[in-house]
């Protein structure tokens, strides 16, 4: 069960939730937005599978390939990369949270999202959303202080409940604008070269959502029973499950 929901949970990001808006959002539409995301999951999920194949083939842990490849001491320079990697998605992911809760305090009391910033503009971020942000890290703390293997419900609560949260703002955008208002009769805002450096830069944006993933998948895979349920394991996961919840936002935009 553990397995199941740690393999499903990370699809139902808030990253991934972000991808294809996103790709509007620089000048491209809907459809530019559907390929750039199935390609460029189909791309990374070969190498997050060929990068697993040492677990795979030979079912050991992490800690015995870095000492395998870096030595005992060099393993530590993997170790310490893994660590500072952490440290900036952490970061990065605890910002979005810090954003929905912001949106969750305003909708119950509208003057929050009004409140006085006493914050210099300079550091990028307002006194509503610093609070929201400081909410969400103490939130966290208690589950950084479990066992990953005690968290096994969490991980399985957030695989059923979320994908039924996206389905149902899926379907309250889609009435809400009739159904999808002007979204697929949008053309491009941008022509030319600029269409191909968006097009290539919206690429390696979701390819390197994954880079720390794909560079981590290295001992993971230790208890699958072959190479090539690696390989089919990965591409199902990123396009049956990811590329769905990022076209998700397609409707609310």
């Amino acid at each position: 069960m553990f397995s199941t929901g740690s393999i499903l949970s990370p699809c139902y990001s808030a990253a991934t939730w972000q991808f294809a808006a996103s790709i509007v959002a620089v000048g491209l539409t809907w459809r530019e937005s559907l390929g750039i995301v199935a390609l460029s999951f189909f791309i990374v999920s070969f190498v997050i599978a060929l990068n697993g194949a040492v677990g795979a083939i030979y079912h050991v842990p992490f800690p015995v390939i870095a000492r395998v490849s870096w030595g005992f001491w060099g393993s530590y320079i993997a170790i310490i990369s893994r660590v500072i990697l952490a440290v900036f998605w952490f970061a990065i992911q605890t910002m979005n949270g810090a954003n929905t809760v912001r949106v969750m305090l305003g909708a119950i009391w509208p003057s929050f999202l009004t409140l006085r910033n006493t914050i210099p503009e300079d550091q990028g971020i307002a006194t509503n959303t610093m609070i929201s942000f400081v909410l969400f890290w103490l939130i966290q703390i208690p589950f950084l202080c479990m066992h990953p293997n005690n968290l096994r419900w969490l991980f399985m609560a957030k695989s059923i409940i979320v994908p039924i949260g996206w389905v149902a703002i899926l379907i309250w955008a889609f009435v809400a604008t009739d159904g999808g208002g002007e979204l697929f009769k949008q053309q491009p805002s941008i022509s030319g070269s600029a269409y191909s450096w968006a097009f290539l830069a919206s690429m390696t944006a979701v390819i390197g959502n994954y880079a720390t993933l794909s560079v981590n998948q290295v001992g993971s895979p230790s208890k699958i029973d072959s190479l090539c349920h690696r390989i089919l394991g990965s591409i199902s996961k990123l396009t049956l499950f990811r590329r769905p919840t990022s076209h998700a936002t397609l409707a609310s935009l």
